[in-house]
């Protein structure tokens, strides 16, 4: 079938007839000759996405997992390729998703590849950015979906193909590349300061040219949009983060669980905001929390975690559960997550996992940012340990209190973070690419 633009109206041509086609939304992905290629929402989607990630997002386990793993399930496309550099570390899922690793990593690991001129990019050997002609050549994407500025070069490598093309970005990158390098020591930061001024710079340029090269900039909430708009960056849509399993709306909310003391902590075990957040658990939440006669241990858990943590773990201060494929038993049994988070942009999915399974959020202003949550109603903001090992204590001796506060932010997720909700926004995105094509 091929299909064509006839005096403004989308039309088809098969078998020397000429139909026009019933549809609502229209979006031009740009001309070939005298054929105009459309995409259209509906029933038949004729969309082909072709999407390009660091880690396998199935199992979905980290806050990128998850994001990943959504707009599989929320674009409604014909067929959709998942690119990633690492290998799946379970069964996938049952779904029309192709997942294809770029074989020249093996079980390398990704995070280890960026490119030291370039220091929030990937860099991509030759072997590379060929099998990623390969599979483009043979997929035939009508839309190309990248995670972050990682994929910068394989962006511009692409761009030449005329595909329209959406940055995603988790974070601001080159904010928090900004922020790893303040939490090194004075010491380094003192010898290198040069070095630093510069990579910084050079990362904020990435940001700003990368999020400008693509055809359409999707960022997690309104304050990662004001951020990269202050780094001269593209306009960019918000498309928020989405409750990760929509059956944790059901978990019960017995009082009982808000009598157990060991607190929760989920996350990619790799990320040095998080790494910095379990340090502090273990370091000083643990101790605090012993001075009161609590003798409690928090469970962490997530993927990759680094030897940090394994060390963390190995010394009997955290209860380590390395790669979970689901996470879904921990959240139905804990009643409070501490998130003692400092650095980092975008929008935590591990808060509104919480909120959704009925946990207790305790946690810095930086954890919830740009979620919308209101303290006291929805969640207990506390910037220190002591804060939060306090505020513990008091919804242990009143877990009556903490019944309250989970209702509430339970029915704020639902009404604004559900994968319908999420759904609409990324559907309306993507119809706007027709007048930016």
């Amino acid at each position: 079938m091929a299909v064509y633009l006839l005096e403004g109206v989308l039309a088809a041509i098969e078998g020397g007839k000429i139909a026009e086609i019933p549809c609502s939304r229209k979006i031009n992905l740009g001309k070939s000759g005298s054929t105009v290629r459309f995409l259209w929402f509906g029933e038949e989607s004729e969309m082909r996405v072709m999407q390009f990630v660091i880690d396998c997002p199935w199992p979905a386990v980290s806050g990128g997992d998850i994001r990943n793993a959504m707009f599989a399930n929320c674009i409604q496309a014909s067929a959709y390729m998942c690119v990633g550099l690492a290998r799946p570390m379970g069964e996938l899922p049952t779904l029309p998703v192709d997942y294809r690793q770029l074989e020249h990593y093996g079980s390398a690991n990704p995070w280890t590849c960026f490119d030291p001129q370039r220091p929030i990019c990937l860099s991509f050997p030759v072997a590379a950015t060929e099998e990623i002609d390969r599979l483009v050549d043979s997929f035939r994407p009508t839309v190309l979906l990248m995670e972050g500025v990682a994929w910068g070069s394989v962006l511009h490598q692409l761009r030449e193909r005329s595909i329209p093309t959406v940055l995603d970005m988790h974070n601001i990158e080159s904010q928090l590349y900004a922020d790893q390098i303040r939490g090194r020591s004075w010491m380094k930061r003192v010898l290198n300061a040069r070095r630093f001024r510069d990579s910084i710079t050079a990362a904020r340029e990435i940001d700003r040219e990368l999020s400008r090269t693509a055809d359409q900039t999707w960022v997690c909430s309104s304050s990662d949009a004001a951020a990269l708009q202050s780094l001269g960056g593209g306009a960019s849509i918000v498309v928020g983060n989405p409750i990760p399993d929509e059956s944790l709306l059901k978990v019960p909310l017995s009082i009982e669980r808000y009598r157990n003391p060991v607190p929760l902590f989920i996350g990619h075990l790799s990320y040095f905001p998080n790494v910095a957040a379990v340090a502090e658990l273990a370091n000083d939440f643990v101790p605090a929390m012993n001075r009161c006669n609590f003798d409690i241990r928090p469970i962490v858990a997530g993927r990759s975690p680094n030897r940090k943590i394994r060390r963390m773990a190995t010394r009997g201060n955290i209860q380590l559960i390395a790669d979970p494929l689901s996470c879904v038993d921990l959240l139905s049994r804990s009643g409070y997550t501490l998130l003692p988070i400092r650095h980092g942009s975008g929008t935590r999915i591990k808060v509104l996992e919480a909120l959704a399974a009925g946990l207790v959020v305790i946690a810095t202003g930086k954890a919830v940012e740009g979620l919308g949550l209101e303290d006291g109603i929805h969640y207990c903001r506390a910037e220190t340990i002591a804060d939060m090992s306090a505020k513990l204590r008091d919804f242990l001796a009143h877990p009556e209190c903490a019944c309250e506060m989970v209702t509430q932010g339970r029915e704020f997720v639902t009404r604004n973070y559900s994968r319908e909700a999420i759904q609409r926004v990324v559907a309306d995105a993507l119809h706007q690419l027709d007048s930016q094509n």
